[in-house]
């Protein structure tokens, strides 16, 4: 495990990057038909979300 330390603006700044990417994920989900590459986006989107947990 990896322990970094944050400034607040750090901090806002990669939350807010987190959030967009799985907003970006989620819409990119719904666009796609290909059931690999929708389970990849499932995947990805559970991983952000975890790694946005982590820090919040």
């Amino acid at each position: 495990m990896h322990n970094i330390e944050l400034s607040g603006a750090e901090y806002e700044l990669l939350v807010c990057m987190l959030t967009k990417e799985i907003e970006d994920t989620r819409v990119e989900f719904n666009h796609t038909k290909n059931s690999e590459y929708r389970q990849y986006l499932k995947d990805r989107e559970f991983f952000l979300k975890d790694m946005l947990a982590k820090i919040g």
